[in-house]
């Protein structure tokens, strides 16, 4: 193989040779002349960083959440991760094993009849829909690429699953674990009130496959219309890698924005800086709660994911520049003014709407009233130092903030290079070094996450990234010095 190396890193001791590509790239560690790790990824869909990947990020949460065991921080991870509105640790994971060391005491406790975890959805009309999860980890990626999701675990959720469609109330009589029997005792209570109680089975796993196609077309049958089911394996999960679900809920009025239909969704908007401080908050419930403006919760603190997709980091206070500080004054001095100075900001949205419309048209807003937009898988994608700034000049006088308004357009979009391209563009009038754009790169990101996980380097895309987040003290390289 001939390496005609693109760019390249030196970083003390170590060469870090990347060969830049559009579908792969090939990191090579060389240190003290010799060859001594080669490690190619590509596009293929079973490779060893996306499961070390997985599996990092999971021990981070096994670490924060103090967890014993590595398979039971995955439960916890996939629920905060993909159901974070409807997800409480201490009521919804049934595992036995999770909930023996997390919630009992002295370690006791009933069996969890292959149900790990389970999520109540309340439907209309009397209709409710529980999703019944079960979950299977593995920490060698031998087996999660080799494996399949076993076949006698689905036998047993399927057996226990019936017993929830006939509402088999011997149940209670059982050794069931105490969160399981209480799933048990509001299904009951709510046949008796004669709702509509509907099912779906989710199979999780760090696992590439699933089943031969045999046991796949057994699974069909075994499980009935109203009680489909649905799988969330390696693939599935890593596609969320370079993205984080936030969602936030904005007020609106007709004389407030207008909405584009084109090329792609899009909403022109005037926005309070209180409310723009809300919907970039660290703050879940407060992020979708369009009524409630609170102090307290706003100096809680920017929630700085929402911004991985913008090009720029903010710089730290002592490299704060003259732009951020004009920026602050005039949110400090001339409130009046500070839409017609400012830029604005730009969001982009995987979809945005207004689920309490009267109109025909739910996915519109309302021309004639005042409204909740709800943004689902929000990136601020220009407008950061706007935001840093505004917070800045919020922590010092946040009386009367609300007469600050800033422009602010939303798109809904999906495609990943769209969203990439739009980022890139919105930044393009004022200066940006070509390492900026380059940030945001998909092979960018998965280099960075290679460093931190294989050598206890923080690769720093955009410019002093961890300057201010370091709790381990790894090294820190500057992308910059690639070019």
């Amino acid at each position: 193989m001939t390496l005609e190396k693109e760019w390249y890193v030196k970083f003390e001791n170590k060469k870090f040779y990347i060969l830049d590509r559009w579908e792969d790239y090939i990191l090579l560690h060389n240190q003290n002349n010799a060859m001594d790790k080669i490690k190619i990824i590509d596009n293929k869909k079973i490779n060893i960083r996306d499961f070390n990947q997985l599996r990092f990020e999971v021990k981070e949460k096994q670490t924060l959440e103090g967890i014993e065991k590595e398979e039971n921080a995955f439960i916890v991870y996939i629920g905060e991760k993909f159901f974070p509105e409807s997800f409480d640790i201490h009521e919804n994971i049934t595992d036995t094993a999770f909930f023996r060391e997390k919630i009992m005491v002295d370690r006791k406790g009933g069996d969890d009849y292959w149900i790990d975890m389970f999520i109540k959805e309340e439907l209309w009309n009397k209709k409710i829909k529980y999703k019944l999860f079960n979950f299977k980890y593995t920490s060698d990626f031998k087996k999660s690429s080799e494996c399949n999701f076993p076949w006698s675990e689905i036998q047993k959720v399927h057996s226990v699953v019936q017993r929830f469609t006939i509402i088999d109330e011997t149940l209670l009589q059982e050794n069931i674990n105490e969160n399981l029997k209480n799933l048990v005792e509001d299904v009951i209570y709510l046949n008796h009130e004669w709702y509509i109680i509907d099912y779906e089975v989710i199979f999780v796993s760090n696992y590439y496959n699933w089943f031969t196609k045999k046991d796949e077309e057994i699974v069909k049958n075994s499980f009935s219309n109203n009680c489909p089911w649905d799988t969330m394996m390696m693939l599935d999960i890593i596609e969320s890698f370079n993205g984080y679900n936030f969602n936030a809920k904005v007020r609106i009025d007709s004389k407030d924005f207008f909405e584009i239909s084109g090329w792609t969704r899009t909403i022109i908007l005037n926005i309070d800086a209180e409310n723009l401080l809300r919907i970039v908050s660290m703050d879940d419930d407060f992020r979708n709660d369009s009524a409630t403006i609170e102090f307290s919760k706003i100096s809680k603190g920017i929630e700085k994911k929402m911004f991985e997709e913008n090009v720029r980091i903010h710089l730290n206070e002592k490299n704060n520049n003259l732009i951020n500080n004009n920026i602050i004054d005039t949110a400090n001095y001339n409130k009046e003014n500070f839409f017609c100075f400012n830029n604005g900001i730009t969001i982009v949205c995987k979809k945005y709407s207004c689920p309490d419309s009267l109109t025909d048209n739910k996915n519109s807003p309302l021309p004639w009233r005042r409204n909740d937009l709800l943004m689902e898988w929000i990136q601020v994608v220009n407008g950061q130092q706007t935001i840093y700034s505004l917070f800045k000049a919020y922590q010092k006088d946040p009386e009367n903030f609300s007469t600050i308004h800033v422009l602010c357009k939303i798109f809904e979009v999906e495609d990943k290079k769209l969203r990439e391209q739009i980022a890139e563009y919105t930044n393009s009038q004022n200066s940006v070094k070509r390492r900026d754009i380059r940030s945001i790169d998909s092979r960018q990101k998965e280099l960075q996450k290679d460093l931190e996980i294989e050598y206890d380097i923080l690769y720093e895309r955009k410019k002093n990234e961890f300057a201010l987040n370091n709790p381990k003290n790894l090294e820190r390289l500057d992308a910059e010095k690639a070019w």
